[in-house]
């Protein structure tokens, strides 16, 4: 059963003037300088949750990415270099500079009136405040705060944003459709951070009366109502939608993770009703009165999220449902290649290829192991649950290591490679291989596996073909079972 908030982690209607957003076709050109550690760049937008690589660019002598591609619409878009996002709002023919400094990075185009150095001060403001300092640590983030803290904390982020928003909003002569992009923008960051504290909430109400049932015990699942008002009037907002605007599909993620997904987990038996959960909320959903935007959407990130439990009977009449009704659809490529893609991590086939970096700076693929059980354990230093886990890896490390049969691979996802480095050199990680992945690697990676938070952990077999990737964790007792009947087996 799958209660976790992906372990670690990003009102009234808002409606937007409809606008135009078509224009004649011309070029974007932006500039990436000020990049430590050079890999490929790419420049990617999500129209109907399908990835569009709109450039990619390598560095040329001094460090400097130079990305050109032609757009005939106005769109949110996404630079990706090494594991750094920059979200940019893109028009035909905007000329952009983003510079990563010591002081942070700032975007300067001279068609935009600094609108998207604006929205990267946004950003700034909204992290630095829900983190209350510059890295993520599990009991200082907003969303992990007592009620009476939360709210203290929202209060102080709402009037920063409302701040900075007016300040440029006054010093700069911006039309109406700017005006109303800002504040819907505005609002949906604030609303992203109550529908994650909400979640959170439920989530662990969920996993209490979980575990009670797994006890004998019949517990009410009871949310304050100053919480479950947090998750309620979400923004149907169908021109973010067309603007590829990814605050507003994390909140549609929570909407449908909140208010549909776990609202299906009352369901006496799990076990007995799991697999037709699936067609069990895409009917929900095809009955619900949601916009018929909003409603396909969900119907959507439905198949998407049983998708990563790999191919089932049930994605096949979910996809075919959707065909029939939705012939036209522009998410029918995402579709199709979530589809495809589920068949691909499925037992028994080659778990696919990723590399990383050692302490010593050593190349290490995961080829590498063929003829040996791996254990692989993804974390990161700043990640809460993994660090929990720690103990009971080493544990599990001495139970399995002197078979001489099992590697188990810890794969690091910090993109402070330092932090790692200085973890690892203190004695504080688990046993056994270590690698860190960064840049391209790590982005492969991620896409490979389809990696939805941490820790996760899977288990390879012998000839490099999957067994789980889902492995059980190292707290638990069916990991070494689960290790025990492979040995025995092989």
């Amino acid at each position: 059963m799958n209660l976790s908030l992906r372990n670690c982690l990003v009102l009234c209607i808002i409606i937007v003037g409809s606008c135009d957003f078509k224009s004649p076709q011309k070029t974007v050109h932006i500039r990436v300088s000020g990049v430590k550690e050079h890999s490929v760049a790419k420049v990617v937008s999500h129209k109907d949750l399908y990835e569009t690589i709109l450039a990619t660019a390598q560095p040329d002598s001094l460090g400097v990415y130079d990305l050109q591609f032609s757009l005939t619409q106005v769109t949110f878009a996404y630079i990706h270099v090494n594991n750094s996002i920059t979200e940019v709002y893109l028009k035909p023919g905007y000329n952009i500079h983003v510079n990563f400094n010591e002081d942070g990075s700032s975007i300067t185009c001279a068609e935009d009136g600094g609108l998207n150095n604006h929205l990267l001060q946004m950003t700034k403001q909204l992290e630095a405040i829900k983190l209350n300092g510059k890295r993520f640590v599990p009991e200082k983030y907003i969303a992990s705060l007592e009620l009476q803290a939360f709210n203290k904390r929202f209060d102080s982020l709402k009037n920063a944003l409302d701040e900075l928003n007016n300040q440029y909003i006054n010093q700069n002569n911006l039309s109406k459709e700017i005006i109303e992009l800002l504040t819907t923008v505005k609002e949906i960051n604030l609303k992203n951070v109550l529908m994650e504290y909400f979640l959170l909430y439920q989530n662990n109400e969920g996993i209490r009366k979980y575990e009670d049932r797994l006890k004998g015990l019949n517990t009410v699942l009871e949310i304050p109502k100053d919480i479950s008002e947090m998750g309620e009037n979400v923004p149907y907002d169908t021109v973010l939608l067309e603007l590829g605007y990814a605050g507003y599909y994390s909140l549609l993620h929570m909407l449908f993770t909140t208010s549909i997904f776990d609202a299906n987990l009352a369901i006496e038996d799990w076990e007995l009703h799991k697999r037709s959960y699936p067609i069990v909320i895409n009917s929900d959903l095809n009955k619900s009165t949601y916009p018929a935007r909003i409603k396909e959407h969900l119907i959507v990130l439905n198949f998407i999220n049983w998708s990563f439990d790999g191919h089932t009977p049930a994605l096949d009449s979910i996809l075919v449902d959707f065909k029939n009704k939705h012939a036209n659809s522009g998410y029918l490529p995402a579709l199709q290649k979530m589809y495809n893609e589920s068949f691909a991590l499925a037992p028994g086939n080659a778990a696919p290829s990723f590399k990383g970096t050692t302490l010593e700076g050593e190349t290490i693929a995961l080829s590498e192991f063929k003829g040996k059980l791996v254990y692989i354990d993804i974390w990161a230093t700043w990640c809460g649950p993994c660090i929990e886990e720690i103990p009971h890896a080493k544990k599990l490390y001495e139970k399995f290591s002197g078979t001489g049969q099992i590697e188990f691979l810890n794969v690091s996802v910090d993109e402070n490679r330092n932090a790692w480095k200085k973890m690892l050199e203190a004695g504080k990680g688990a046993s056994g291989t270590h690698i860190n992945l960064q840049g391209d690697d790590y982005l492969s990676f991620f896409d490979s596996y389809k990696i939805r938070g941490f820790p996760t952990y899977m288990l390879i077999d012998r000839e490099g073909k999957i067994i789980n990737l889902k492995a059980s964790r190292p707290s638990s007792a069916k990991i070494y079972d689960d290790l025990n009947s492979l040995l025995e087996n092989e």
